[in-house]
């Protein structure tokens, strides 16, 4: 639950071809002069680049250039917002800006809510869990070579099977699992409760024959030299207890979600998995967008309402996305929108957060803007001074902005990007702002042809071949080169 006219256009076109291309070809070339715009605000082309060309990280990719232009843009608009005293961090604010952990914070309290009516875990039930045998708790100690050479291997082997001979004299098998090279090692070397094909068939082939409470032989496996323990009823059972709390949790989430969206006539739209590739290459074009993925007999959920889900995922999280098959976009999406619908009962229900965490909320997004500010150093007093001109403040504020922009791209300074929510309540506000693909198309074509051209310079400046020099060895006793 909470673990996406032609006759007139053939007559335009046949005016422009009459007119001259000139024109045509000037209004393009207009266009392509500003990479972006916000509030009045432009980042033309030629200071495109020369950011680019400044990146001492390596070349600078296509996602790179748009991620530049997206960040100018929001520096910009927060700028904008913070020196006409618009962020006042008042609860509608807080709300939006917050909604990824607050939506999360909700979703919690209404899913406790919820399962404090469902079947408890008992012993009984996780002794019975244990007994059927189809899920199973190993632990094991691992054993990795030093190195990539054959006596690595064999020492490596020759220290397991001393391991073994000293459990099955009686030492204690928990101690050895601490120089495991896996997150076992601070656990007795318990791996998770589960059924077949969790494990790699070398380790599963032995484990799965053990009865409970024997000790496999040294088993190798591509990770290592493995020595494995089936663990006892007795000692499994308080794990085996949390697993089956856990498949009851899901079998009941299972249940009330596929009730939900049945009670709401829950569907998928016709074409959802391209209609999310097209938002996540251009998510602007459908902030605002009614167009439903999935429909309810209620309502629906829009594009515009997965682009707001995007937020609560990290930045790179949008190009795993689109890689999945699109029967996993679906499911995908069909989540989220199964979120919306428990929100909904949530807010119904009178769901909110207590005090102590609303409190923290505020806190939280008052110290993102105070940090943003700090860094594009606005806490100046002058910013915040009525008697100077508005416009001379923002002014000033923008060239904030490109000074912070020039510290970023040559490393001087480190900073957090605004955060997603952050940077979408600014555009939803009305802001004016425009990221212009024509602009950054014809960016990248002059980066490419001066980093090609820096390339070609570099290469033609470099020495060729090592030359003997002429003349007799300069270290007395040497030889002459050879001819």
């Amino acid at each position: 639950m909470y673990k996406v006219w032609f006759t007139a256009g053939t007559v335009v076109a046949a005016s422009l071809m009459l007119s001259g291309c000139e024109g045509l070809r000037d209004a393009f070339s207009a266009q392509a002069d500003v990479v972006a715009s916000a509030e009045g605000k432009e980042l033309s082309t030629d200071r495109m680049v020369t950011l680019m060309n400044t990146v001492r990280t390596g070349r600078v990719t296509p996602e790179g250039a748009e991620y530049m232009a997206g960040l100018w843009v929001d520096l910009t608009l927060f700028s904008d917002a913070y020196v006409r005293g618009t962020l006042t961090g008042d609860s509608a604010e807080v709300t939006r800006v917050m909604w990824p952990q607050l939506n999360q914070a909700r979703l919690n309290t209404w899913h406790e809510r919820m399962s404090a009516s469902w079947p408890e875990a008992t012993e009984a039930g996780a002794d019975s869990v244990y007994d059927e045998g189809t899920n199973r708790l190993f632990q094991h100690i691992l054993i990795l070579p030093a190195g990539i050479d054959p006596q690595d291997t064999v020492n490596a082997r020759r220290k397991a099977e001393g391991i073994l001979a000293q459990i099955r004299a009686g030492r204690d098998f928990g101690p050895f699992t601490a120089e495991n090279n896996d997150a076992t090692k601070d656990d007795n070397g318990f791996l998770t409760v589960g059924p077949r094909g969790m494990w790699v068939p070398a380790f599963e082939l032995i484990a799965w024959g053990l009865e409970p409470g024997q000790i496999s032989d040294v088993v190798e496996t591509q990770f290592g030299f493995h020595i494995i323990r089936r663990t006892p009823k007795d000692e499994a059972r308080e794990r085996f207890l949390e697993f089956y709390g856990n498949r009851i949790s899901a079998v009941e989430d299972s249940t009330y979600l596929a009730t939900l969206s049945e009670r709401h006539g829950l569907e998928v739209q016709p074409g959802l998995p391209q209609t999310v590739k097209d938002i996540i290459d251009d998510r602007e074009k459908f902030r605002r967008s009614s167009k439903k993925l999935v429909a309810f007999s209620d309502g629906g959920f829009t594009a515009g309402d997965f682009v707001r889900w995007l937020e609560a995922f990290p930045p790179n999280a949008a190009y795993q996305i689109i890689a999945q098959p699109d029967s996993v976009l679906e499911s995908f999406v069909t989540s989220l929108a199964q979120n919306d619908l428990v929100l909904a009962q949530a807010d119904s229900a009178g769901v909110w957060l207590d005090p102590a965490e609303w409190q923290a909320m505020q806190l939280s997004h008052r110290a993102t803007v105070d940090q943003l500010a700090a860094a594009l150093e606005l806490t100046d007093s002058m910013f915040s001074d009525t008697s100077i001109p508005i416009e001379a403040r923002l002014d000033s504020a923008s060239v904030k902005v490109d000074e912070l922009m020039d510290r970023l791209v040559t490393g001087e300074t480190q900073f957090r990007p605004l955060p997603a929510s952050l940077s979408s309540l600014l555009r939803e506000r009305g802001a004016r702002y425009r990221v212009n693909r024509a602009g950054l198309t014809r960016v990248l074509e002059l980066y490419s042809a001066a980093f090609t051209a820096d390339s070609a310079a570099a290469a033609a400046a470099a020495p060729g071949p090592i030359q003997p020099a002429p003349g007799p060895a300069p270290v007395p006793g040497g030889q002459p080169p050879t001819p």
